[in-house]
């Protein structure tokens, strides 16, 4: 499932896919580590970071997309760009 993951990487039209989505599958292959992960942390960030608000008040944050409210796929997506700095692996090999 990993390799059909990165297959078909986050889109950047217009959010990259589902922000719980996006969370989940971040955390999943940061827990599995090597190729995977950096395949998806590269593409995740090349999709996401573009989309991330620069001015205005919503400076620093993402639109609302997935039925999501701007605060929730906000959080969401700092959570997953973050996930190597906030989870220690459960695994190691």
């Amino acid at each position: 499932s990993a390799n059909r993951t990165n297959s078909s990487p986050p889109s950047p039209k217009p959010i990259p896919g589902d922000p719980a989505t996006c969370y989940w599958t971040t955390y999943a292959l940061f827990q599995m580590g090597g190729a995977h992960w950096q395949q998806w942390t590269e593409r995740m960030g090349q999709a996401a970071l573009p989309l991330q608000a620069t001015t205005g008040e919503g400076a620093g944050s993402w639109p609302a997309s997935a039925g999501d409210s701007q605060v929730t796929t906000t959080a969401r997506f700092t959570l997953a760009l973050a996930a190597c700095y906030r989870y220690s692996r459960i695994v190691t090999r």
